[in-house]
């Protein structure tokens, strides 16, 4: 059974851009749920030109044949890549996965380039991970309904997808809401923008493509933009990261320097540890 554009937080626009995800409201009768929801905007690789919708924070479940609620099947949550700037949940629908496997799987959507990553202080960007969050939150609350167990949650993802998993590895607000992480071809630390003269460089950007006016704080400039007008500036910087902001990541995350690791936990989960090694002899 095929389940798609099941929306999972309240659409990112007006006041909420810019804002943490809040959670969706619930709906009475029957809706729909065989159209995906739209896909957040983005520049599309394939045609180079504008593409989605801000109203873009759904999900896709597929769910094995005969599973009933309450099943309590093992549940698989993907999280797509793209460089943090291009893709969807949509295309990766999961349901060879979950008729051989026997799991339920879920792909979600989260937003993208300036409008999921944009970060100009610290407490602010990282918009995309929060989304992502907020989807592993509905899953935990509401998949028993589908068949899923809320306790046998897998996150997984590639490339930036996969970046995205090692970010809830060690970041502290998903602790609980997965049971286990597969990283595929991806880290929360490559190339993590967490210096204030990346921020400046993507605040700069970003102010001097779209014309703000001097008056105006970078916010209050974006907040009368169209979201075309905003994320086609991706042509101009096409480089987006999760960065250092003292809240999604509450401590410093990469290491100033060596220590001894076997005396110090690293991570916030025992079966998914990071570090880097500057020399070692083999």
């Amino acid at each position: 059974m095929l389940i798609t554009g099941v929306r999972y937080a309240e659409p990112p626009v007006g006041k909420l851009r810019f804002k943490k995800p809040q959670a969706a409201e619930g709906w009475r009768g029957v809706r729909d749920a065989k159209v995906p929801g739209a896909i957040c905007p983005q520049i599309s690789p394939a045609t180079y030109k504008f593409a989605g919708e801000e109203d873009c924070l759904f999900m896709d479940i597929t769910v094995p044949g005969g599973v009933q609620s309450g099943a309590k099947k093992p549940v698989m949550v993907w999280i797509h890549g793209g460089g943090y700037s291009s893709g969807s949940g949509s295309p990766y629908l999961g349901v060879a996965l979950a008729t051989t496997g026997n799991v339920i799987t879920v792909s979600i959507n989260y937003r993208l380039g300036f409008l999921g990553f944009l970060a100009i202080e610290k407490g602010t960007g990282n918009y995309g991970l929060w989304d992502q969050r907020a989807a592993l939150l509905w899953v935990k609350q509401n998949i028993a309904q589908f068949g899923g167990d809320p306790d046998l949650v897998t996150i997984f993802g590639e490339s930036a997808g996969g970046g995205s998993v090692s970010a809830h590895t060690i970041g502290q607000h998903s602790d609980g809401l997965f049971k286990r992480a597969i990283a595929q071809s991806g880290t929360a630390y490559m190339m993590f923008g967490q210096s204030d003269n990346m921020r400046y460089k993507w605040e700069q950007s970003i102010r001097e493509s779209t014309n703000c006016d001097a008056k105006l704080s970078t916010h209050e400039c974006l907040d009368n933009k169209t979201a075309e007008e905003i994320v086609t500036q991706t042509k101009i910087l096409n480089f987006f990261v999760p960065v250092a902001d003292d809240d999604f990541f509450a401590d410093e995350v990469v290491l100033k320097e060596s220590y001894d690791v076997s005396k110090r936990q690293v991570c916030n989960k025992a079966f998914f540890i990071h570090f880097v090694i500057k020399s070692f002899n083999i």
